[in-house]
């Protein structure tokens, strides 16, 4: 009996892993610089690592929690995907700037981490 609930629990969090690589409908369109782009990458680079030492073992973190910080790991995954493949196209074209489209998750995402950014620069000084 535990067996098959291990299975459906697997099965269930590999759909949901599929769902949440895919990016939904563009809501909005960010244009970006290429020091811009270079300094979101590095955001989402500093926040992922963050959330990988969270999955250490023996920091108590309940199945719930677990979910919830997987998907936002898939939506910076995402975002981190669409700013270098856009850098990547910029530097190749030579242009200054490009245009990302972003859904509604990650339109959330890029201004959380903008806000953490914000936070940790005024408690600095």
């Amino acid at each position: 009996m535990e067996r098959n609930i291990t299975g459906a629990l697997k099965y269930t969090i590999r759909c949901l892993e599929k769902e949440w690589l895919r990016s939904g409908e563009t809501k909005f369109t960010e244009e970006a610089d290429i020091n811009d782009m270079e300094h979101i990458i590095s955001l989402i680079c500093a926040k992922a690592e963050e959330n990988r030492d969270i999955f250490l073992p023996g920091n108590g973190v309940d199945f719930k929690e677990t979910l919830s910080i997987s998907h936002m790991n898939h939506i910076l995954l995402r975002l981190g995907r669409k700013y270098s493949k856009a850098l990547k196209n910029a530097r190749k074209k030579e242009k200054k700037c490009a245009y990302i489209k972003l859904d509604k998750e990650e339109i959330k995402m890029l201004c959380r981490l903008k806000d953490l950014e914000r936070r940790k620069l005024l408690i600095g000084k």
